[in-house]
């Protein structure tokens, strides 16, 4: 499956730590400027015309042959969210996307992202590991959601000739065993990782604040917050990865800079 990526920014160039989670993943990056090129490309679901951006400073061969898969990158300062809001207003189906923010923290921002559809929202201040794998994992979502949806057709079908209604039931949570049931699959999880699990999940699209985390999940209610929040780091990080590699999931973590994490 050929992926391509197209990383909508001011020209200053792309954030080095995303690229190369892109180009980790196989993804051939492109970048573009303009707000009507990135809408058209989009629209096409090819990156044709688009500039060829290499991380290490030297230019890449871009074919013309249509893309088997399509992810975006986009940035604040370029006008991610005009550009989200106008696929919106268009009607055009937004691909896996990543917003990547240079400057600012405005939690506003970031809620108003993700009610656009964004997978991914990252600031420069993260961590480079953080946001090389956050990239990375996009992209290579797009094979496994594609393959996902393949065999979610094909079940519908098959259900469908049966006479049946297809179940809506995509996973089940056993807080005591703390394991989440996919079909026949499972994702086992710590007993730490299972009590952040199960206080998100009970307050799905929702922020839940870190000060009810380190209450709720350390157990500690007189432990400082912020030493707090650096013992459950760790431990969310890891339990993102493993829902991560679930995309039938449709669930991922969000950090709410500033304000705690939400399940969506």
């Amino acid at each position: 499956m050929t992926k391509r990526a197209i990383y909508f920014t001011n020209g200053s160039g792309a954030d080095a730590a995303i690229g190369k989670g892109l180009e980790e993943a196989g993804c051939e990056v492109l970048c573009t400027p303009s707000l009507s090129e990135a809408i058209q490309l989009l629209k096409n679901n090819h990156a044709a015309q688009a500039t060829p951006l290499s991380t290490s400073g030297s230019s890449s061969h871009v074919s013309s042959a249509n893309n088997d898969a399509l992810i975006l990158v986009a940035t604040v300062k370029a006008g991610a969210i005009p550009l989200l809001t106008l696929l919106r207003e268009q009607g055009v189906e937004l691909p896996p996307t990543l917003v990547f923010d240079e400057e600012g923290r405005d939690v506003h921002t970031i809620i108003k992202a993700l009610q656009l559809g964004v997978r991914e929202y990252v600031l420069a201040s993260d961590p480079e590991m953080q946001r090389r794998l956050s990239a990375r994992l996009l992209a290579e979502r797009v094979s496994a959601a594609s393959e996902a949806g393949k065999a979610e057709h094909a079940a519908s079908t098959l259900t469908a000739e049966a006479g049946q209604a297809p179940s809506t039931d995509l996973f089940e949570w056993d807080p005591i065993g703390r394991v989440i049931h996919i079909g026949e699959g499972y994702v086992r999880l710590s007993s730490v990782e299972g009590r952040i699990f199960d206080l998100l999940l009970e307050n799905r699209g929702h922020t839940v604040p870190v000060a009810d985390l380190v209450r709720g999940v350390l157990m500690r209610p007189n432990l400082d917050v912020t030493i707090g929040a650096r013992r459950l780091r760790p431990h969310i990080m890891r339990l993102r990865r493993k829902l991560e590699h679930h995309p039938a999931l449709g669930m991922r973590i969000v950090n709410m800079r500033g304000a705690g994490y939400m399940l969506i």
